[in-house]
């Protein structure tokens, strides 16, 4: 697929999930430089146009403000596999009984 039809790829796929209310994320691969990053916040900032949300890019910084209201903003995290470990990928330890846990998706 071309990056030019990324983002309209994208809005099918947003609007597709608020039909079935169902989400699943997206991996994009490609090369570096190609307009992967790009395309994903152009949609994201004109998503919460359409919707009246205030975009945000998220940071640890601003997370505390975010909860206080949470559906006045569209929030985007960038997570770039090339960053992370793959223990970052397990997903949020939940404790199944008193000596046992569990990883739920993130």
């Amino acid at each position: 697929m071309r990056v030019s039809k990324l983002v309209p790829m994208l809005e099918k796929l947003y609007a597709l999930g608020a039909v079935n209310r169902h989400r699943k994320s997206i991996l994009l691969l490609g090369p570096p430089g190609c307009g992967k990053s790009t395309s994903v916040y152009e949609f994201a900032e004109r998503t919460a146009k359409k919707l009246g949300k205030e975009f945000v890019d998220y940071n640890d910084d601003i997370a505390l403000e975010l909860l206080k209201e949470p559906e006045r903003y569209f929030v985007l995290c960038d997570f770039t596999l090339t960053e992370a470990e793959p223990c970052d990928l397990l997903g949020i330890p939940r404790e199944i009984t008193s000596d046992a846990i569990a990883y739920k998706p993130l």
